[in-house]
């Protein structure tokens, strides 16, 4: 079939591309169908409803008719069924190059889950090693504490006896020692209990916010706790694109006016050509002042994953991807405009390079520039 158009090979193109078939025995409804739900694609799915009921509906039409009007119809019916051919070879490519997209999306959030859930469990792991450690260690100062409190008593029943030198007293200083020890048997279980609460309840994410950084020496008058070097391997890794060991196919944008306030961009393009980012620097810092992601696809359909980036990039907590969804759904449903949110941090959603791409992005600025940009 001619060159690869995936790096999958041609075998796997080919398996693919069997749905074609359906167009020579004229159902093509059914091929457009098939790659639409495979793909998520709802022009391709639209396009196969009229299939079906223009093709069939035209062959049972052409079928009652008779005379010149029968003639034309069937020469109609057998020029769409040719066109309908023509299509299925022509989507083709589109079809092929988007749903290893799909799968690749998958690989990357499959691998992502499992190397996740052997961090959590190593994590989980840790924890329970730590709070049965220190569990030991508390039980063996309170058992210390007790022999030196029973020796103390011990001293202290000694000297009663031989001041008073009665059965009375040694009585009291008995019933002394027990009310001690059951204390301390009490103690034991609520100190293990506090230690264990302590475990699990330390290490609270930090609230993005907290990562942004006033300085004078960008446009924008702020920018991210996170370098250069952090921004492309969380990119590279959530998204699948660039090295993360290298430059990997990131280009410096030449941009006199970006330059000129302080400021470096970056970007890059996915194998596909269907996914990219840009990053603007603080070159004196090395820190990131702007993420950004594009999209050739419908931005509903991989806002998740892009949301995931934003959230790993800026140490986000996990609820807060839910918060970035609704934020970008609801400029998007603006027809894209740049809104200030929380203190500073400017959200953009909407159109890119005349249209060619979606962008979503989030720009580090000082309170005063944030107001200006209302």
């Amino acid at each position: 079939m001619g060159k690869e158009i995936t790096v999958r090979g041609k075998k796997w193109e080919r398996q693919n591309s069997l749905w074609v078939i359906w167009s020579f025995f004229g159902f093509s409804s059914i091929s457009f169908l098939n790659i639409g739900i495979k793909a998520k694609e709802k022009k391709w799915i639209i396009t196969g409803i009229i299939y079906f009921v223009v093709l069939w509906g035209g062959i049972i039409i052409a079928g009652d008719a008779s005379g010149k009007v029968g003639e034309i119809l069937s020469d109609v019916v057998a020029i769409l069924y040719i066109v309908s051919i023509v299509h299925t070879f022509l989507v083709r490519k589109s079809y092929l190059k988007k749903y290893d997209m799909i799968l690749r999306n998958n690989e990357v959030e499959l691998e992502r889950e499992k190397a996740k859930r052997a961090r959590e469990s190593l994590e989980r792991a840790n924890e329970i090693k730590n709070i049965e450690s220190e569990a030991k260690k508390v039980s063996k100062n309170l058992k210390d504490n007790e022999q030196i409190q029973v020796e103390e008593g011990d001293k202290k029943e000694e000297k009663v006896s031989n001041d008073i030198g009665s059965e009375q007293g040694q009585r009291k200083q008995s019933s002394e020692n027990t009310i001690m020890k059951k204390k301390f048997l009490i103690i034991i279980p609520i100190v293990i209990i506090g230690i264990a609460i302590a475990v699990f309840s330390s290490g609270d994410e930090e609230d993005y916010l907290d990562v942004v950084k006033l300085t004078d020496d960008t446009f924008t008058g702020a920018e991210f706790d996170l370098s250069f070097k952090e921004a492309k391997a969380i990119i590279g890794r959530e998204l699948g694109i660039g090295d993360l060991n290298s430059n990997g196919g990131w280009q410096k944008i030449e941009d006199s006016e970006a330059e000129s306030t302080g400021v470096e961009t970056y970007g890059i393009v996915g194998t596909t050509g269907m996914m990219g980012a840009q990053l603007a620097v603080n070159p004196k810092t090395d820190n990131v002042v702007m993420v950004a992601l594009f999209t050739k696809f419908d931005v509903s359909s991989s806002l998740d994953s892009f949301c995931k980036v934003f959230q790993e990039s800026l140490n986000m907590q996990e609820s807060s991807r839910d918060t970035l969804a609704e934020i970008f759904t609801n400029i998007e449903n603006e027809d894209g405009a740049t809104k200030d949110e929380a203190n500073g941090v400017i959200f953009y959603a909407g159109p890119f390079d005349n249209g060619n791409w979606e962008q979503l992005s989030i720009s580090a600025a000082s309170k005063e520039y944030a107001e200006q940009q209302k």
